[in-house]
């Protein structure tokens, strides 16, 4: 007895090609558009309020700029002072542009240097230089007899009695006046002269008068713009 095999193909229908499984696609999912919108204006939100943080904090403005120093107790010359466009903290306290009219004029209460920032406080009606019971006086000084560091407006300084070339330093302390430097100009035949205008109560203005004649001083900075520059 013979048996027979059914071929692989048995019980396909001939000349029909096979038909291929599909791929399945992953489930869509469905995006919401009030979500979407509200991602969106969450990001836009953030992104101004860091804008308006950064522009409370630090702006730029266009404020007043020293260009030509002035000695403290002078008016402020029109030509000393500049518009510039400077960043602003709230803890920098600055005299914006548009009044530069009105601070032309005014009194520098403090040396204004070069560079620097117009202050409120750095102008106002201050007193007129030297002032009621005060007097100026000219001190013509050598280099040695001035700090390394030099003196400039605004400085308080003691000048101090010394002795005579060569004798002997005194056995206690020696007597001083203090007095406020208004102005400091190098001497244009001999640079190795400077004269320091100080200002003074009327009676010490005599007494540094007259110890100016003898050459017997020397100048002791104990507080003002150029001992912190010296720090």
């Amino acid at each position: 007895m013979t048996t027979h095999t059914a071929p692989a193909d048995a019980g396909r229908p001939t000349g029909r090609p096979v038909p291929r499984p599909r791929p399945v696609s992953p489930p869509r999912t469905r995006r919401r558009p009030a979500l979407l919108a509200l991602g969106v204006a969450l990001v836009v939100v953030s992104a101004l309020g860091a804008a308006a943080l950064f522009t409370a904090f630090s702006g730029t403005e266009r404020v007043l700029v020293v260009v030509s120093a002035v000695d403290a107790g002078q008016p402020v010359p029109a030509g000393a002072l500049a518009v510039t466009d400077a960043t602003v903290t709230p803890d920098l306290a600055v005299v914006p542009a548009g009044e530069l009219d009105a601070v032309v004029g005014a009194t520098a209460l403090v040396p204004l240097l070069a560079g620097q920032l117009l202050s409120p406080d750095a102008v106002g009606e201050g007193p007129a230089v030297p002032g009621d019971g005060r007097s100026v006086v000219g001190l013509p000084l050598s280099r040695t007899q001035l700090p390394a560091t030099g003196v400039q407006a605004g400085d308080t300084v003691l000048v101090v009695d010394t002795p005579q070339a060569g004798g002997d330093p005194p056995s206690g302390v020696p007597a001083a006046i203090e007095a406020t430097v208004l102005r400091v100009a190098v001497d244009d035949v001999d640079p190795s002269l400077v004269v320091v205008d100080v200002v003074a109560p009327v009676d010490d203005a005599r007494r540094l008068a007259a110890r100016a004649g003898t050459g017997r001083i020397h100048v002791v900075l104990t507080d003002g713009v150029a001992l912190q520059r010296a720090d």
